[in-house]
C-alpha cells in the first residue's frame, strides 16, 4: 500500500489471475555421435551439444555421411549382387535423415568425434555429461554407439538411465548389436538385458531389430574393395578408349592415385595431430618433449621438416598443393630471427597462417578441394566402363541398414506433437523404411515384449502385410513394474513433474502460509483440469482423475512450517495404453 502525501490521482493494479503453469517441450532428442566435422567456422563442436532445425543445417554445420565399405564384389554382376556387403561405420547422419523423415523437430547434435576415429565409451559419456548444463533435451539416443563392443555399450546405457533419472527430466532410447545369426534369434537382445543392469529402468526403452531404409547413398570406388583389381582385368579395348585426351586406364590411374592422398590424410592423422599437439607441447614449451631445453624445435628445421614429409606426392597434389605448402612455410622460416622468446608467437603464427589453417579439417579438406575432380573421374567410369556403371546401379539397389533409434525418436517426436505425449509411440508405420533385418517367430515375439526373469522388455518392430513397417511395442525397460511398465506413462509422469517443478519456482522464499498453500493449489489443479480435458489422465470426471493436497496438517508438520517446507501431494490417474486387445466369440443356437 503506497503512503500517500502529494495530492493526485493514484493507480493500484491487482493481478486477478492465478499463476499458470507453463508446458515445456516433451520431446527435444538429443543425438550423440561422431560426425565428419568437429569444428565450424573455427568454432570448436567437439562436446559442444548444438541445436539444429533440419538436416541441411546439420550437414552445413556438421558435415555429411560416413563413407561405406563395401566387399563382396566380383566380376560376375550375379554373384556380387548376392554376395555383396555394405557396411556403414557410422550411423549418426543416417539415423537423423530418418528421425526427420518420421515426424522430427529440432533437436542437440553432440559430436564426440571425426570419421576415421574408432568409437570409445570414453567419447561417448563425454558426449552425454556435456549435456548436464542444457535443460531443453528430453530424450537421448547414441547410434554410433552400437561399434562399442557389448561391455561398453551395457556401461554408456546404464549410465545414461541413471543420468536420466538424476535429472529426472529425459529418457533414453536403446539400440544394440544387429544380430546376423538367424538360428539364434534372441542372442543379442539376451547379451542386451545381461547388460543394461537393474537400475532406473523405467527411464529408457529399447527397439529391435535394425531396419532396411531407402535412403539414397552416393557410392563411390573409394567405398568398394578390390574395385580397381577387377577394373583393370577388364577388356584392354575399353580401357585404352581415348576420354578427354587420356585413356580411360588413365583416368583410372590418377583417381587412384587421387584416392590415396585422401585415404593417407584421414587414416594418417600425424597431420592433425600437428596442429593439435604442437601448441600444448611445443609452443608453449612448458610440456613435452622440449620442456628440459634439451631439444630446440627450430634447430635443424626439426619442426619443418616433420610437416613437410606429410605432404603427399601424388600429381594432383604436387601441382596444385605443394608450391603454396613448402611457400608458406618457408616464408615463415625466413622471418623468424632465431630469437628465443619469439618461438611461441612464431610457432602460433605459423600454425594459424591461411594455407596451413586449410589442413586443420581433414574430412573439410576433402570435400572442398577434391570433391570436383573425384566427381570428374568418376563420370568417367561410370560413362565408360560398363561393368562399372552396372556395378553401383546393384549396389545402390542393396538396401542400407540401420539401427532403429532414429525413426523411433522421430516417432515420439510426431505422437507428442499431434496427439501428446501420453498417446503411445506405436501401432504407427515408419517412412523411408521397406522392412526389418530380421523376422522373428511368435515365440521370439512373446520373449521380447515380456521377460518373466527380469522384467526388461524390448519392443518389436514388424513387417505387417499391407500396413507396412510398425512400430508394435511400448514398454520401458522396467516390463515387471505395474507403475512404469509403459512408456507413455513415465514420460507423462517425468512431463508433469518437470512443468510442475519450473513453474513452482516463484513460490521459493514466499510466506510459508495459507494463502500460498491456497495458490499453489489452484495452480497445479488448473493444470491437471486441462490435462485432464486433453485426455492425458483417466476418470470420467476431473475429482476422478487427479487430487491436489497442500497444507497443515495434511501434507506438512508444524515442524515442516517451521523448517521452511512446503510440501505438496498430487495423485494421478494416467492413462494406459490398450495393449492387449481381447475379442471373446460364443457360439449360440438358432432359434427359429
Amino acid at each position: 500500500m503506497p503512503t500517500f502525501k502529494t495530492p493526485g490521482v493514484y493507480v493500484e493494479e491487482t493481478p486477478s489471475l492465478p499463476p499458470k503453469v507453463i508446458e515445456i517441450n516433451s520431446s527435444i532428442p538429443a543425438l550423440i555421435g561422431y560426425t565428419q566435422r568437429t569444428s565450424f567456422n573455427e568454432q570448436d563442436l567437439l562436446y559442444q551439444p548444438t541445436k539444429i532445425k533440419s538436416i541441411l543445417e546439420f550437414v552445413s554445420i556438421f558435415g555429411k555421411s560416413a563413407p561405406f565399405n563395401i566387399t563382396g564384389v566380383t566380376a560376375n554382376l550375379a554373384e556380387t549382387d548376392a554376395k555383396a556387403k555394405v557396411e556403414n561405420q557410422y550411423f549418426l547422419y543416417d539415423s537423423l535423415q530418418l528421425y526427420y523423415l518420421n515426424g522430427g523437430v529440432p533437436c542437440y547434435i553432440v559430436s564426440i568425434g571425426s570419421y576415421f576415429e574408432t568409437p570409445t565409451l570414453i567419447d561417448f559419456e563425454s558426449g552425454l555429461n556435456a549435456l548436464d548444463y542444457f535443460d531443453d533435451p528430453t530424450i537421448y539416443l547414441f547410434p554410433d554407439a552400437v561399434k562399442l563392443n557389448a561391455d561398453d555399450l551395457g556401461k554408456l546405457q546404464q549410465l545414461s538411465l541413471n543420468k536420466c533419472a538424476k535429472l529426472g527430466d529425459r529418457f533414453s532410447i536403446f539400440d544394440f548389436h544387429r544380430n546376423t545369426n538367424s538360428s539364434a534369434n534372441l542372442n543379442s537382445a539376451a547379451t542386451f538385458r545381461e547388460k543394461i543392469g537393474i537400475s532406473n529402468l523405467s527411464y529408457g526403452a529399447a527397439y529391435t531389430p535394425w531396419l532396411k531404409t531407402t535412403l539414397d547413398k552416393d557410392l563411390t570406388a573409394n567405398s568398394i574393395a578390390g574395385i580397381f583389381e577387377t577394373i583393370n582385368g577388364l577388356d584392354d579395348i575399353i580401357l585404352n578408349q581415348n576420354i578427354k585426351g587420356k585413356t580411360v586406364k588413365s583416368h583410372v590411374k590418377e583417381y587412384q592415385d587421387l584416392l590415396s592422398d585422401i585415404n593417407s590424410l584421414q587414416t594418417n592423422v600425424a597431420i592433425s595431430a600437428v596442429y593439435q599437439k604442437f601448441p600444448d607441447e611445443v609452443a608453449d614449451f612448458s610440456t613435452g618433449p622440449y620442456a628440459d631445453g634439451s631439444r630446440n624445435p627450430f634447430e635443424n628445421d626439426e619442426i619443418f621438416n616433420s610437416i613437410i614429409k606429410f605432404v603427399p606426392t601424388s600429381s594432383y597434389f604436387q601441382t596444385f598443393w605443394k608450391d603454396e605448402f613448402l611457400s608458406t612455410i618457408a616464408t615463415y622460416k625466413t622471418n623468424y630471427t632465431g630469437n628465443p622468446t619469439e618461438k611461441e608467437k612464431y610457432l602460433i603464427a605459423l600454425l594459424n597462417s591461411p594455407s596451413m589453417r586449410r589442413f586443420r579439417n581433414l574430412a573439410e579438406f576433402v570435400s572442398n578441394d577434391l570433391k570436383s575432380t573425384l566427381d570428374s573421374f568418376e563420370k568417367v567410369l561410370f560413362d565408360n566402363i560398363p561393368y562399372y556403371a552396372a556395378l553401383i546401379k546393384i549396389l545402390k539397389n542393396k538396401i542400407t541398414i540401420l539401427p532403429p533409434s532414429g525413426p523411433i525418436a522421430g516417432i515420439y517426436c510426431k505422437t507428442d506433437k499431434e496427439k501428446g505425449i501420453w498417446k503411445a509411440p506405436a501401432n504407427i508405420s515408419l517412412s523411408a523404411v521397406t522392412g526389418v533385418a530380421q523376422q522373428f517367430s511368435t515365440t521370439d515375439l512373446d520373449a521380447l515384449n515380456i521377460d518373466a526373469v527380469a522384467g526388461k522388455s524390448i519392443n518389436v518392430i514388424r513387417q505387417i502385410t499391407g500396413r507396412g513397417t510398425m512400430a508394435m511395442g511400448a514398454r520401458t525397460l522396467a516390463g515387471n513394474n505395474s507403475d512404469w511398465r509403459y512408456i507413455p506413462v513415465r514420460r507423462l509422469l517425468i512431463f508433469i513433474e518437470e512443468n510442475s517443478r519450473r513453474s513452482l519456482a516463484w513460490v521459493v522464499f514466499e510466506p510459508n502460509n495459507q494463502l500460498l498453500w491456497l495458490k499453489v493449489k489452484s495452480q497445479l489443479e488448473n493444470y491437471l483440469f486441462e490435462l485432464w480435458r486433453r485426455g492425458a489422465l483417466s476418470g470420467s470426471k476431473p475429482e476422478q482423475s487427479y487430487h491436489v493436497n497442500c497444507g497443515l496438517n495434511s501434507t506438512m508438520t508444524a515442524q515442516d512450517v517451521l523448517d521452511g517446507r512446503l510440501r505438496i501431494d498430487i495423485n494421478l490417474a494416467p492413462i494406459r495404453p490398450a495393449e492387449f486387445i481381447v475379442l471373446k466369440i460364443i457360439q449360440q443356437l438358432q432359434k427359429s
